[in-house]
């Protein structure tokens, strides 16, 4: 040790590092309540994402908890855009834009029901096979 010498610190080093390491901390607490205030907005947008899943028939009715749950996560609820922005994801009775009774049994159609979407027939068969065990 007594071959090491102090450098002596001057106190405007000092004094210039605190208020580095102040306005640092300023920037950092700003940029936290902003996203805080921004997860709070979002927060507060959910209930509305999920009625509005549900009133045009994206999501059961049933589902909602569920759905609130999954839009917390931002990673689930751009999974939840993709999958819900398919037309063919409705749980409506007739396809998306048409009325259910414009629409009209095509050939090749199988057991599709009269006014049944493509969409819905695929939906209730699959309804079908998972009530019944078959895969």
């Amino acid at each position: 040790m007594a071959d090491q010498q102090i450098v002596p610190i001057k106190p405007e080093a000092v004094l210039e590092l605190i208020k580095t390491s102040h306005s640092a901390l300023d920037v950092a607490k700003a940029k936290f309540d902003a996203v805080l205030a921004k997860e709070a907005a979002c927060e507060q947008l959910i209930p509305r994402a999920v009625e509005a899943l549900v009133q045009f028939d994206r999501i059961p009715a049933g589902s909602r908890e569920k759905a609130a749950e999954l839009l917390r996560d931002p990673q689930q609820a751009l999974e939840i855009l993709i999958r819900t922005a398919d037309p063919g994801n409705s749980t409506s009775a007739g396809a998306v834009g048409k009325p259910a009774a414009s629409i009209e049994k095509g050939a090749g159609d199988g057991d599709r029901l009269e006014h049944e979407s493509p969409a819905d027939a695929t939906f209730r068969r699959k309804v079908t096979s998972l009530l019944s065990g078959a895969r």
